[in-house]
C-alpha cells in the first residue's frame, strides 16, 4: 500500500511466512553461503560488513560526487531515458518523476529514502531482486552471480546482456567493489543485506532489502521505487493467474503421488516436503501431499539416510540435478542415484516414472520469483503429463 506523505510516498510491506528455503542450504552449496532467510542475519555477511565498513565508507565518500554527476548526466540524455530501462523518457516522464520523488520505501530492516529516479541499479544476487527488476523491464548495471553457469530463464530475461556487469556474488561482500559500480540504488535479498551491514550499503547508495521468496512484495517494492506500481500489480496478477490455472492443466494428477528428491555424493539424500514450492503446487493440483517436515529450521526438505531411501515411495519421482554446484552436481547426481542398491526397487523407478530436472528447471524449484514461476509450472506440467496422462 502506498500513501502520500507530503512530497514523498511511503511504501509499506506486509510480511508473509517464509515458505521455501533454498534446498542448497541443506547441502552446504556455495550457492547460498549467505542470504536465504528473511529473519536471520547471515554471519558471513555480518563479518564482511564489520571488516569492510571503514574502507567502504571512505571509498563511498570519495566517489559520491562523481556518482551523482554520472547519474545527473544519464538522466539528462537527449531522449530523457536512462539507457538502462529504469526511467521514463521525455518531458512528461521527467515531470512525473519530479512529482514522485523523494520516495520512502519501508522494508524489514527499516526504511530507505530514494531522492530521485534511479538510473544505475545494482542487484546483489541473481535471485529474487534481479528477477523483479528484469520482470519490470529494468536493466541493472551489475549483479552478483550466485547460480553457476548460464541459466535458461535468466538468459531469456536478458540477464546476460553484455552491457550488464556480472560480479561474483560471494558471501563475503566486497563493498569496495560495489563502490566502483557507482550505483544510485542497491537492491539485495535479506541475508546479504543485514541489520549489521545495511548502513555500509547506505553509505554507497540508497539500499532496499528484499525478502528471499516473497516475490509479490519484491515486485511491489520495485514498482514503488520506480513509480510504476500498476505494472508490478499487473505482473503479480498475471503470475497468480498462472498458478491458479495450473490444476486445470494437469487434471490427471488428481490423487496421484509424486516424490521429489535430491542426492549428492558424500552426504546422503533430501526429500522435499509439503512445505516446499513443489509441494504446494502438487497439492494445489490435487496430488497426494508430500511428506510432512521433520526439520523445523529448514522445513522444505527432510534428510534421509541411504538406508531410508524406501521412504521415497511416490508413483512418480522428480530428481533435482544441480549441475555445477560445489557439493557435486551434473553427472555426479545421476551416478549417485544409480549407485544406490535400493534405487531400482523404488515404485517410481520400477515403473519407469522418474525424471531428472537439471539447469533452470532444478533451480526454479528452489527460487520462487517472477522469472521462475512460468518455468516451474511448465516443467511440472510436462512431467506430470509424462507420468500420468493416458
Amino acid at each position: 500500500m502506498i500513501t502520500a506523505c507530503n512530497n514523498s510516498r511511503l511504501h509499506g510491506r506486509t510480511a508473509v511466512p517464509f515458505r521455501a528455503r533454498l534446498l542448497a542450504a541443506f547441502l552446504g552449496l556455495a550457492l547460498v553461503a549467505a542470504g536465504c532467510g528473511d529473519d536471520e542475519a547471515d554471519d558471513a555477511s555480518a563479518s564482511a560488513s564489520a571488516s569492510a565498513t571503514a574502507d567502504a565508507s571512505a571509498s563511498a565518500t570519495d566517489t559520491a560526487d562523481e556518482a551523482d554527476e554520472n547519474a545527473d548526466t544519464a538522466q539528462a540524455t537527449d531522449d530523457g531515458s536512462s539507457g538502462d530501462g529504469s526511467a521514463d523518457g521525455g518531458e512528461d516522464g521527467d515531470a512525473a518523476a519530479a512529482g514522485y520523488y523523494p520516495v520512502t520505501i519501508e522494508h524489514d530492516l527499516g526504511s530507505t529514502t530514494i531522492p530521485a529516479a534511479p538510473v544505475r541499479v545494482l542487484a546483489m544476487t541473481d535471485q529474487g531482486e534481479l528477477a523483479a527488476l528484469l520482470a519490470m523491464g529494468i536493466k541493472p548495471i551489475a549483479y552478483g552471480q550466485r547460480v553457476p553457469g548460464e541459466i535458461e530463464y535468466l538468459a531469456a530475461a536478458g540477464a546476460y546482456d553484455p552491457e550488464i556487469e556480472i560480479f561474483e556474488g560471494n558471501a563475503e561482500i566486497n563493498f569496495e567493489q560495489l563502490v566502483t559500480f557507482q550505483p544510485d540504488l542497491i537492491v539485495g535479498q535479506i541475508g546479504f543485506i543485514t541489520p549489521e551491514n545495511i548502513e555500509t550499503y547506505q553509505e554507497i547508495a540508497p539500499t532496499v532489502p528484499i525478502g528471499f521468496d516473497d516475490w509479490q512484495q519484491g515486485l511491489l517494492d520495485i514498482g514503488a521505487i520506480f513509480d510504476d506500481v500498476d505494472t508490478a500489480e499487473a505482473k503479480i496478477a498475471e503470475l497468480e493467474g498462472l498458478i491458479a490455472d495450473f490444476p486445470s492443466r494437469v487434471p490427471f494428477a488428481e490423487g496421484r503421488s509424486v516424490s521429489v528428491a535430491l542426492g549428492f555424493p558424500g552426504f546422503g539424500i533430501y526429500q522435499l516436503t509439503n512445505a516446499s514450492i513443489l509441494g504446494g503446487l502438487l497439492e494445489s493440483a490435487g496430488a497426494a501431499p508430500l511428506p510432512e517436515p521433520t526439520n523445523e529450521q529448514d522445513p522444505s526438505g527432510n534428510q534421509l539416510s541411504l538406508e531410508e531411501i524406501e521412504q521415497i515411495d511416490g508413483e512418480g519421482l522428480i530428481l533435482l540435478n544441480f549441475e555445477g554446484a560445489s557439493a557435486g552436481g551434473g553427472a555426479d547426481a545421476e551416478e549417485f542415484w544409480d549407485s544406490q542398491p535400493l534405487f531400482p526397487s523404488l515404485p517410481s523407478v520400477a515403473e519407469d516414472r522418474y525424471v531428472y530436472w537439471s539447469g533452470g528447471e532444478a533451480f526454479a524449484s528452489n527460487f520462487i520469483n517472477a522469472l521462475t514461476i512460468p518455468v516451474l509450472l511448465d516443467a511440472l506440467e510436462r512431467t506430470l503429463t509424462e507420468f500420468f496422462a493416458e
